[in-house]
């Protein structure tokens, strides 16, 4: 585990992929006017010192998710200075509300020191009310947004826990952030971020991820071209019964020296997922 509060900015993730049916879910129950509605659109428009005005509003009359997202803004700073303390002020608003993100970042914001004092008992209490929910980590958290609980099923919050997980060493997620990074994906296409989580999942034995990162050094997508290394990658995933990446091994042998194709071999057979 990561001794950092991982989480991505859901305003970063405001900006970029917010749509109508997003902007609807995270605002059910409540009217055009309301300060929580208008929040959100004072970050689509970029007026952040405008959204903490409204978020402040919003979770002063107890909505949790206001509170919540004000602690993302104080802690990465988005329109105001970064501020830990602030952040850390409204997680726990928003945690003793029930809002389970906030309750899982608050273990980290413990154990760090992220605002509060070090305090392993907290963070421990914090832990046990998120497993009391039934989320017992971070990916089971990115399941609970992308697959409806008792919070607002929004794509926002998916690609935030996913983040979360993926940072946190959950390969599950790190492939799932990848494919994000990708050309079909959510986010910007950016094929260096695609190779890196591509990897680190390949690196923990996933299939998919083994064969996405051997398409990466074959056609030099977010890493200079490898067929070594594509071949390696290839016959990893093959040797877990992927047939099309045994044929894709059978190609990319045909371009390499008897030398290279050795190299390749030896690395796959010596490979251990981490």
């Amino acid at each position: 585990m990561k001794s950092s509060l991982a989480i991505t900015t859901l305003v970063g993730w405001l900006i970029g992929f917010i749509d109508g049916s997003c902007h609807r879910a995270m605002a059910q129950n409540v009217g055009p006017k309301d300060p929580f509605s208008e929040g959100l659109n004072d970050i689509i428009s970029h007026n952040y010192l405008k959204a903490i005005d409204d978020f402040t509003v919003a979770a002063n009359n107890g909505n949790s998710d206001a509170s919540f997202n004000l602690g993302l803004i104080y802690f990465y700073g988005e329109g105001t200075p970064v501020s830990y303390k602030n952040s850390a002020y409204w997680m726990i608003k928003s945690a003793d509300e029930g809002n389970v993100r906030a309750e899982f970042n608050l273990i980290w914001s413990y154990q760090d020191g992220n605002g509060v004092p070090k305090d392993y008992d907290q963070a421990a209490f914090w832990q046990q009310k998120v497993t009391d929910q039934g989320y017992d980590d971070e990916y089971n958290l990115s399941e609970m947004f992308s697959n409806g609980s008792d919070r607002p099923n929004n794509h926002i919050s998916a690609i935030m826990w996913t983040r979360n997980a993926a940072e946190h060493g959950d390969a599950i997620s790190e492939e799932a952030l990848a494919l994000n990074y990708g050309a079909q994906g959510s986010f910007p296409n950016d094929v260096v971020e695609a190779f890196h989580w591509h990897k680190k999942a390949a690196l923990q034995g996933i299939e998919d991820a083994q064969v996405n990162l051997a398409s990466a050094y074959w056609n030099a997508q977010g890493t200079p071209e490898s067929l070594v290394l594509a071949y390696e990658w290839e016959d990893i995933a093959a040797s877990q019964g992927d047939d099309t990446a045994a044929y894709s091994c059978a190609e990319i042998a045909k371009k390499l020296t008897p030398q290279q194709l050795i190299q390749a071999k030896t690395l796959a057979d010596n490979f251990k997922p981490q």
